[in-house]
């Protein structure tokens, strides 16, 4: 836990699940241990408020360099031949995360946290999981109404959903229902069948030519939408979905500190803002010039000295 940071655990009278699915590439894998870190900055291990913190994945030898991490790390080992069940007849990954979520919940009873890797946790978590054990659900924020158009993607799900026959929600046809993103969802497990009707949502109007690929998020925005309201989960944490270049910036930070520990792990990575990166990406993305975007010129984001910043603290 960072200097400074006085975390009190919350009192809870069900346990308290933090779930990840973290399978193929390396990337994945850096921003996975990069959450966990940020979620040590906010906790000593005395304070945490998860019972245990499950990670669904292919390879869980890779965290093995973290000897010292006092996190309670549990892993679900899955297969590739697992995963491609899991994208259904439809061949679709996102599905599989359903699939993670439904048999997590199969086993598990309690508070739970599901979490895409590229979150980072950046305040106390309590509210929010008072919140789920109270009945309310969570998502990370959301992205706006479908018939808005607002985006190209709410345009091609609009467009979608306007030519595809289908049963309104709450008196609402489903492109008058706003989307959520789906990099956290919370929820107690006494809300019945959450990924069994995501599942069935997913499989039903998953487009056959693959060109709507955040069905998946809108299913669980669907789901949640037929019981109450959904609740933003981004005053807690940050979703960096689109940084992918945050991962140049972990491999570099993971190699240059190998067989640091993971207390000196957690306060250097206080140093990496990813918000800040984030900015500098849209920066660099707006001033481009007409050319520069027709050649899509690409942002990198700078090294980074970290023998200076290890100085620095």
């Amino acid at each position: 836990m960072l200097a400074g940071v006085s975390t009190l655990s919350v009192i809870m009278n069900q346990p308290s699940y933090l779930v990840f699915p973290c399978f193929g590439e390396e990337g994945f894998y850096y921003e996975c241990a990069f959450a966990l870190l940020s979620l040590s900055r906010l906790y000593d291990i005395g304070n945490l408020p998860f019972h245990e913190i499950w990670i669904y994945t292919d390879n869980a030898g890779w965290f093995t360099r973290f000897k010292d991490c006092p996190l309670p790390l549990r892993f679900r080992n899955v297969t590739t031949a697992e995963i491609n069940e899991w994208k259904g007849a439809i061949n679709y990954l996102y599905r599989s995360k359903i699939e993670m979520l439904k048999d997590f919940t199969e086993t598990h009873q309690g508070n739970v946290l599901f979490c895409d890797t590229d979150i980072v946790f950046t305040s106390p978590l309590a509210p929010l999981l008072q919140g789920i054990e109270a009945g309310q659900v969570y998502m990370q924020n959301r992205e706006g109404i479908v018939n808005t158009r607002s985006s190209p993607m709410l345009k091609r799900l609009d467009d979608y959903l306007r030519r595809t026959p289908h049963t309104p929600v709450n008196g609402k046809n489903l492109f008058d229902l706003p989307m959520w993103n789906s990099g956290i969802i919370g929820f107690n497990t006494s809300i019945p069948d959450v990924a069994a009707d995501a599942l069935a949502f997913t499989d039903e109007y998953y487009p056959r030519n693959h060109s709507i690929r955040v069905i998946e998020q809108f299913a669980f925005s669907v789901v949640f939408l037929r019981s109450g309201a959904i609740h933003a989960a981004a005053p807690y944490t940050l979703h960096y979905w689109n940084l992918r270049e945050a991962r140049q910036i972990f491999q570099s930070f993971f190699t240059h500190l190998k067989g640091s520990s993971w207390q000196q792990l957690t306060q250097l990575s206080g140093m990496i803002q990813l918000f800040e990166t984030m900015m500098e990406k849209v920066r660099f993305e707006n001033s481009q010039n007409f050319l520069g975007k027709i050649i899509q010129v690409k942002w990198r984001p700078p090294a980074t000295n970290w023998d200076e910043l290890k100085r620095q603290l």
